[in-house]
C-alpha cells in the first residue's frame, strides 16, 4: 500500500497562530482611525524610500490616500485629516514624478498636487496649513511651464508670508516680530511640523528666486520680464537677513555666524545670472558671484561647527 503522509501537526498548529495573528494584525489595522492608518502607511513609505524603494515608497503612500478617502458624500472627511490626506497626495505626486516624470503613469504629478491643494481646503487656517499649501505649489511651479509655473510659484509666496504672519503683498518689509510669526507645533500623531522661522524665510528667498528664473527662461521674452526679474531678486534678498560681507581674515571662515547661515547664496547666484545677460554689468555680476560662494562657505563652515559640537 502506498504511504500516506498526514500533515504534519506543528505545522497545522503554526498555520492557525499565523491566521491568528493575521486576523489580530486586521482588527487591530480596523480599530485604527483613518489618520492613524495614514500615518503607519506613510511611515512606511518613508522608509521605503530610505531604503531606495521607490515602487514600494509610492504604494505605501498610495495606501494612506486610500485609508483617507471618503466612502461617500454622507460622510464629510473631518477637518483634522485633511493635512493627513494632502501630505499622501503630496508624496504620492513627488515619487510620480521622479518615478515617471510629469505626466506620470496612470496619474500624473499634477492631479496629486491639484488633489493635494483640494483637501487643504478643509483643513484649519493655521501657519501648518499655510505651509503645507506653499509646498504644493512650489511642487506645481516645478511640473507646470510659463505663465502657469509662474501663477503657483507666486501662490507659494503668498502661503509662506501667511505662514510667518506677514502680509500678502511682496512689497511691503519683513515682520520681524516673532509673536507674529510663531511657530504651530503639530500635536496630532506625527504630521510633517512647521519649519522653524529662520528655514521658512529660506524658502521664501528660494520661492523669489524660482519666479527670477523663469523670467531669465520661460518668460524673458516678455515686455516686463527684465523689470520683474529685479523685482524678484530684490525680495529674495530682502527675505533672508544677509552677512555684511567677508571678514577682512580668511580664519574667520571657521567662526560659526549666525547671519552667515542665513545669507541666502540661490539669490546672490540668480541676481549674478541677470547681471550676466546685461550689457556692460559684468563687474556687478563677478561682485553677486563671490557673494554667492561666500554664503554656501559660511553656510557650510556653520554646518561643520553644529557638527562638532562648535556652533553657537
Amino acid at each position: 500500500m502506498p504511504q500516506t503522509h498526514l500533515p504534519n501537526p506543528k505545522k497545522i498548529r503554526s498555520k492557525k497562530k499565523q491566521r491568528k495573528e493575521g486576523k489580530g494584525h486586521f482588527q487591530a489595522q480596523k480599530n485604527m482611525t483613518p489618520s492613524e492608518t495614514a500615518a503607519s502607511h506613510l511611515s512606511a513609505s518613508s522608509a521605503a524610500a530610505d531604503a531606495l524603494d521607490a515602487d514600494g515608497a509610492l504604494g505605501s503612500a498610495l495606501l494612506a490616500v486610500r485609508a483617507l478617502s471618503s466612502p461617500s458624500p454622507s460622510f464629510p472627511r473631518p477637518p483634522s485629516e485633511s493635512r493627513w490626506l494632502a501630505c499622501a497626495l503630496e508624496r504620492a505626486g513627488e515619487l510620480t514624478l521622479q518615478l515617471h516624470g510629469p505626466y506620470g503613469d496612470d496619474t500624473s504629478p499634477e492631479e496629486y498636487f491639484r488633489g493635494a491643494l483640494a483637501a487643504l481646503d478643509g483643513a484649519e487656517e493655521d501657519a501648518g496649513t499655510h505651509h503645507a499649501r506653499s509646498t504644493v505649489h512650489m511642487n506645481l511651479g516645478q511640473v507646470l511651464s510659463g505663465s502657469e509655473a509662474l501663477g503657483e510659484i507666486d501662490a507659494g509666496i503668498v502661503c509662506l508670508r501667511r505662514s510667518l504672519g506677514l502680509g500678502d503683498d511682496g512689497d511691503g518689509d519683513d515682520d520681524d516680530d516673532d509673536d507674529a510669526m510663531c511657530t504651530t507645533e503639530d500635536s496630532a500623531l506625527d504630521l510633517p511640523p512647521v519649519p522653524p522661522i529662520e528655514e521658512r524665510r529660506h524658502l521664501l528667498s528660494a520661492a523669489h528666486c524660482a519666479a527670477a528664473e523663469l523670467y531669465l527662461t520661460d518668460l524673458c521674452y516678455d515686455a516686463d520680464a527684465e523689470s520683474r526679474c529685479e523685482v524678484s531678486l530684490a525680495r529674495a534678498l530682502a527675505a533672508c537677513p544677509a552677512d555684511d560681507g567677508p571678514p577682512p581674515d580668511g580664519r574667520a571662515l571657521c567662526r560659526p555666524s549666525p547671519a552667515r547661515a542665513r545669507y541666502p547664496p540661490e539669490a546672490r547666484q540668480a541676481l549674478g545670472n541677470l547681471r550676466l545677460s546685461q550689457t556692460g554689468r559684468g563687474g556687478e555680476a563677478a561682485d553677486a558671484l563671490y557673494h554667492e560662494v561666500w554664503g554656501r562657505i559660511g553656510w557650510a563652515c556653520t554646518a561643520a561647527a553644529d557638527l562638532v559640537g562648535l556652533g553657537p
